[in-house]
């Protein structure tokens, strides 16, 4: 099978929207690793759930193929690492029960690399619900961010077992949503494939097509 060739719209300029939640992710990134130097964990936890949401709004600014591809990677790891970080520091420090949870959602985030790649290799389109993915951790990040307004830590130390969990059945019941609809596609191809008997081709069922088949066949007799 041929690779397709580069559209038009593949050299499209990078959005300028994409570029300024990504340049405000970097910008945040940078300032919890000065917050971290300076250990003000606090500030840095700011910043690192606030990079998280940038990253998540850039995707709504992708407009090529090989840019999608590469944020979906990019998204997807950075998340990873977010979430490693976070669960070491709930299980360690905190509450074991979130930091299990937290490292359930980077196994669903491991999970929706493997599609991503696949996808891209076989020159195949995307499922947008890849993308969708992203806001599950997402929310994570966010839920935390609430937790540092005034009264927020009322609001995690009480309701933030079950509110990591509604997050957790949510994406879990995404995936498998999202499995169902590659299989069933795959199914009703194969399915109108072998339905066809072997050796026969589509032709259209019109009268035009059968009395030209029949002036072939059949031709009128001459008179002498």
């Amino acid at each position: 099978m041929t690779k397709p060739t580069d559209s038009p719209a593949a050299k499209l300029p990078m959005p300028r929207g994409f570029k300024l939640f990504i340049a405000l992710a970097v910008l945040m990134v940078v300032g919890a690793a000065i917050s971290l130097f300076d250990k003000s964990e606090f500030y840095a936890d700011v910043f690192i759930e606030i990079s998280v949401f940038c990253v998540f709004l850039a995707g709504f600014f992708t407009n090529t193929r090989t840019l999608q591809f590469a944020y979906l990677v990019g998204a997807n790891i950075y998340v990873i690492v977010c979430l490693g970080a976070f669960s070491t520091v709930f299980f360690t420090k905190m509450n074991q029960g979130v930091g299990v949870l937290l490292i359930i959602q980077i196994i669903f985030s491991c999970l929706n690399l493997v599609p991503i790649i696949i996808y891209h290799l076989t020159d195949r389109e995307f499922f947008y619900t890849y993308q969708r993915q992203l806001i599950y951790p997402t929310l994570f990040f966010v839920f935390v961010l609430l937790g540092h307004l005034p009264g927020g830590d009322v609001l995690t130390s009480e309701v933030s077992h079950e509110i990591f969990s509604l997050i957790i059945f949510a994406q879990a019941f995404e995936i498998m949503d999202a499995i169902h609809k590659v299989g069933k596609a795959h199914h009703m191809a194969a399915y109108a494939i072998n339905t066809q008997p072997l050796g026969t081709k589509l032709v259209p069922d019109t009268d035009d097509a059968d009395d030209s088949e029949g002036s072939l066949d059949e031709p009128e007799d001459v008179e002498e």
